[in-house]
């Protein structure tokens, strides 16, 4: 079974978000970087 891993966390203290005090490090910024009906953030594999 493969799965993958594609948003994180929205919270600052739980995960990555935020982790280096910029909202674009591990993210897609802006609307794009967040999952609305999960309520967490989408992974930016390009950066």
């Amino acid at each position: 079974m493969f799965y993958e891993y594609n948003h994180a966390s929205n919270n600052v203290l739980d995960g990555l978000n935020m982790f280096d005090g910029t909202d674009g490090h591990y993210f897609h910024t802006g609307s794009r970087g967040h999952h609305s009906v999960w309520d967490s953030r989408l992974f930016n594999y390009g950066s």
